[in-house]
């Protein structure tokens, strides 16, 4: 896991919101504003998620360097050739991840 996900995230955003759980984000608002129970509380809340150094702004800062560090293949070399196709056909992808796994482990 990247550094960024070793934050217990969920744990977090709970007590940002009060104690409520992941099955009560079901809007675009309710995941993205942190609850308080008065204005004081909302603004720090949300300025530790949201703020500089704030959770998920680092969150996301480390993914973009990360992203942008990345060598990606060329597109028509990314797209997986027929025999691959037929591999995952025939013996599942569990089967197909751990040899390519094996192959980026021996090169």
């Amino acid at each position: 896991m990247t550094p960024a996900h070793h934050f217990p995230l969920e744990q977090a955003m709970g007590d940002f919101r009060g104690g409520e759980g992941l099955e009560t984000r079901t809007s675009i608002l309710k995941k993205n504003l942190m609850k308080g129970d008065n204005g004081i509380e909302l603004i720090k809340n949300n300025w530790k998620f949201w703020g500089a150094k704030g959770m998920m702004t680092t969150h996301v800062a480390f993914e973009a360097g990360v992203a942008s560090v990345v060598a990606y293949p060329r597109f028509k070399d990314a797209i997986p050739s027929d025999d691959e196709i037929l591999q995952v056909k025939n013996h599942g992808y569990r089967e197909y991840y751990l040899d390519q796994v094996h192959a980026m482990w021996y090169r």
